[in-house]
């Protein structure tokens, strides 16, 4: 049986203040977000605090129930995107409820929290940061937070735009991407032990606190994938707000990825569209401030 199509919104009383509600995508990887779903609501909360876990169907194949009574699988019958998905299912839960919860983590599926992550973010996190990057290691020991230390220039956004016009500069860019990636430097594999405020946090998994939402923040972002990472640290700058890497709040990144499923060819008009939306929103002279 097939996962039903949520009963109409009716507003509810909850206040969203002790409700931690992390929004997912399901492409085709049904097995691994039943997994991720039973994982996390298998940790621990702070006492008083529930989990809400949104799972917005962006293959529409989703198969069965919702894996756990605290998961809600909403099926809309496109792919909207990583970020798309994601700013979906908190939509969804804001008409439900009228108002936007304490936390929201948009967050990949293919993830394993620390089994005290949940009391960190919670009862750890100053309350001036409203953006938070745990720390997320891959399984090799990468560690892929701090995303970016510093705001990156104009002039290596511009770059960055014109190499994914074309196909051989954008093949040429991805491949040394992944050579750079497999030499990191010893310490990205140590990781940074020290709590500290950075530029924007990496995509697999931010957490936010509600007054990135009640002051203007947004999920909805102008390209289908790639380039979350900046256009959460650009509202986040623009709103005065800070961003907290967070050692304490640890992640396993298993990176199982749902991008080697799409044609590589899409996968470069993604990043193209997203250079473009990011160069015009943030990053275009007449934008920067």
């Amino acid at each position: 049986m097939k996962a039903t199509v949520n009963a109409p919104i009716t507003p509810s009383r909850v206040t969203g203040d002790r409700t931690i509600v992390l929004v997912a995508n399901h492409y085709a990887n049904e097995a691994e977000v039943r997994t991720f779903v039973g994982h996390c609501a298998s940790l621990s909360m702070p006492a008083g605090w529930s989990l809400e876990i949104l799972v917005c169907d962006n293959s529409d194949s989703w198969v069965g129930d919702a894996p756990h009574p605290c998961a809600t699988i909403l099926r809309q019958g496109k792919n909207l995107g990583y970020y798309g998905g994601c700013a979906h299912g908190l939509a969804h839960w804001r008409a439900a409820h009228g108002c936007v919860p304490a936390w929201v983590g948009a967050v990949n599926t293919d993830l394993e929290l620390d089994p005290h992550f949940f009391h960190t973010i919670i009862e750890t996190i100053p309350s001036h940061y409203a953006v938070v990057a745990p720390a997320v290691q891959l399984p090799d020991g990468t560690h892929q937070n701090p995303f970016l230390h510093d705001r990156p220039s104009i002039a290596r956004m511009a770059w960055m735009r014109l190499v994914f016009r074309t196909e051989s500069t954008s093949w040429a860019w991805t491949l040394g991407h992944d050579v750079m990636r497999r030499i990191r430097p010893h310490s990205r594999k140590s990781g940074e032990r020290i709590r500290k405020q950075i530029y924007a946090p990496h995509g697999s998994i931010v957490m936010f606190r509600r007054e990135f939402f009640t002051k203007g923040g947004k999920l909805e972002f102008g390209g289908f994938m790639y380039g979350e990472e900046l256009h959460v640290a650009e509202q986040a700058r623009q709103l005065g707000l800070a961003v907290l890497y967070e050692p304490a709040a640890s992640v396993l990144h298993n990176a199982h990825s749902c991008v080697g499923k799409v044609p590589s060819k899409l996968n470069r008009k993604w990043r193209t569209d997203s250079s473009e939306f990011l160069w015009s929103a943030y990053f275009r002279p007449s934008m920067t401030r």
